[in-house]
This record gives C-alpha cells, structure tokens and sequence, in this order.
C-alpha cells in the first residue's frame, strides 16, 4: 500500500507538474486586461446570490453522498444518518491529501470498529464504481451533442456509448447470474483479493440498494454540474446548450487523472481551458470558475472533516493501539 501511495504521488506530481505549466502558458498567451468589472453578470447582488446558492447546494451535496454512504455501510453494519455524515466528512479530510482520494476509506472508517474497515474500504470503492459509471453514461451522450466542437463524428461515439452500454450490461448480468462461480475463479488469484471482497459485498445488497446509490449519484453529479454552471455564467458564460454539455465532459476528464491535493487544482484548471476554451470565456474566468468549485466542493468539507476528526477525538483512539 505505501509503494503504490509512493508511486502515485510521483505520477500525480509529475501529471500536476504539466498541468500548471499548460496554465501558466495559457495565461501568458491571454493578452487582455481582465477585469471583474467587465462583466455583466458579475455584480455584488449576484455575488452574493450565488455563494448563497453555492451554499445551499454544498449541503445538499454532502447530504446525497451521505445518504448514498448511509446505504451502502447499513449492509454491513447499523449506521444512523448524523454518524454517516461525520463518516463522509472524515472522507473528503483524509482523501484530498492522497493520490486518487486512496485515502477516503481511511476517514470513513475512523467510525467504525476495526472489523468493518476492510469492509468500509471495499464499499467505498464500490461508491466511487458507480459514480465513475453516472459520469460516464451521462458524458457519452453530451460527446454526440458537442461532435462539431470537439472534432467527434456522430457514428463513433454513438457507437462508443453502445459498446459501454454493452459492457455495462454484460457486467451485471455477470454478477448478477455468475456470482458464486466469478467468486470461486478469483479466489485463486491473491492479488486480486480486493476485487473478491468487492464482489462479495456486491452480492450482499439489495438491488433496490444499488438502485438507490445510483439515484443519490446522479442527483449529486446534477447539484455538481448547477454549480459549475452557476460559476461560469456568474463570470461571463450563457446558459447555452453546448456549455451544459461541456460540464459533464469536463467532470469526466478530471475523474481519470490521477491527482492530490493541490495536483488536482492544476488538473482541473488545464482541462477546463482546454473544453471551455471557445465560449466566450477569458482564460481568467474559465481557471477562477473551476478553482471556486474545487475550494467549494472539496476544501471546505475537507475542513470541516478535520474538524470533526479533531472533536470525536477519533484518529487518535483508533490508529494508536495499532502503532505497536
């Protein structure tokens, strides 16, 4: 585990090394003054709206994957909706200092005894399965609108959705009809003793709980995709067609990427000036909008996580019998 932390820090270092230098470079092209005044949206009345906006919609973030977590821990374990949500909050602390969020199992699990942390784990990884996959269904699509932007023909990504509906559909029914004879075949393989875990707790939920996680996903990817949306239009985008199906392309691009902490944010920046760039935006605008939504979305509940780490008193009291 610590080499593979160890190897992910030097490819999201290396990844967040040419994603800021692409910022820096685009930035120094932009030769325009930029200037908030110089937008029409952005007025002090609308500022205000929208961080209030912002607000509302970062709680009813935090309580979607709260719930979707509630759901999906309750297989294993009895959790009620207000530990859930201290268990979430831990996640975004420890996850946002680690490669690819591998630390987010680790927070969550500070709430629960010992026995279910690998349980916690495996489950965690089941949620951020499916969130992967609400991306990727709703992404596909928005490449067939946006074909005459990015350089795509209709037929190839059509066909490129099918062949994932395809596959995604192969999968469930694998696991759905195949699952003791899937598990018996991994079980020969020891390196690959997570994805058995994964596969028994798959069997253990209910279908309507899957069904569930999925809902609260897509719910909270649309809260996601509002707020960018807000965002850009707060600093000088239109409500248009073509920028709303950028957005879930966007949220795509930067969940392939590996990243940490403050790798994230120049992934995120240079990924946004390459699917924004074109819309009437400034170079400015575009890396302001996706940083706020970073800070919003990712900085403030990984603060609010440490503090309630801090007031439980429970980093200490679980990782300290286990230092010996």
């Amino acid at each position: 585990m610590h080499l593979i932390l160890k190897k992910g820090r030097w490819i999201s270092l290396l990844v967040a090394t040419l994603s800021f230098s692409y910022i820096v470079f685009r930035l120094l092209q932009y030769k325009q003054q930029f200037s908030l005044s110089d937008i029409p949206h952005f007025t002090n009345q609308n500022l205000l709206i929208v961080l209030l906006v912002q607000a509302i919609m970062l709680c009813i973030n935090v309580f979607f994957e709260s719930k979707k977590w509630q759901l999906l821990i309750t297989t294993v374990t009895t959790v009620n909706f207000s530990k859930a949500l201290k268990m979430v909050m831990a996640g975004f602390a420890s996850g946002i200092i680690t490669p690819a969020k591998m630390g987010e199992p680790l927070g969550r699990a500070l709430f629960l005894k010992h026995k279910f942390w690998p349980h916690a784990t495996v489950l965690t990884y089941l949620g951020g399965m499916i969130s992967n996959a609400i991306v990727i269904i709703v992404a596909l699509p928005c490449l067939l609108l946006l074909h005459n932007v990015l350089w795509c023909t209709p037929p190839s990504m059509l066909l490129v959705y099918l062949l994932f509906l395809l596959l995604l559909t192969v999968t469930i029914m694998l696991l759905r009809h195949q699952k003791k004879r899937l598990y018996q075949y991994i079980h020969r393989f020891k390196p690959l003793q997570t994805l058995q875990q994964l596969l028994y707790q798959i069997s253990r939920i209910p279908k309507n709980t899957i069904g569930l996680v999925a809902g609260y996903t897509f719910l909270r990817f649309t809260v996601y995709c509002a707020q960018l949306i807000i965002i850009l239009w707060l600093l000088g985008a239109n409500f248009e067609p073509a920028i709303v199906a950028m957005v879930p392309l966007y949220f795509l691009l930067i969940s392939i990427a590996p990243s940490f902490f403050l790798a994230e944010l120049g992934i995120r920046g240079s990924v946004a000036l390459f699917i924004f760039t074109g819309v009437g935006l400034s170079d400015v605008s575009i890396v302001v909008a996706v940083s706020a939504l970073w800070v919003i979305n990712q900085v403030i509940p990984a603060l609010s996580g440490i503090v309630v780490i801090w007031r439980v008193g429970m980093l200490k009291k679980r990782i300290e019998p286990y230092r010996n």
